[in-house]
């Protein structure tokens, strides 16, 4: 395999990933979800605001002013 087929796999490997994950639930009432982002850090997935993938959230605060994308990293 040529190392453009591989990237080509692994592209479409981590996008398989990212829509298991994306799915994925808990809590009590199932509302709790996972994201994936990068060490920037940038959105590389999150299923509830996909405005955000792309983006760099480092700046990004919750209602009470923590950066929560920062403090993950």
């Amino acid at each position: 395999a040529t190392r453009a087929a591989g990237e080509h796999r692994r592209t479409q490997a981590q996008a398989a990933a990212a829509e298991v994950i994306g799915a994925l639930r808990y809590g009590p009432e199932n509302l709790d979800y996972f994201w994936i982002q990068d060490m920037h850090p940038r959105i590389l997935m999150h299923p509830y605001r996909p405005d955000l993938e792309g983006r760099d959230v480092s700046q990004f605060t919750d209602p009470h002013g923590k950066r929560i994308f920062t403090e993950c990293v």
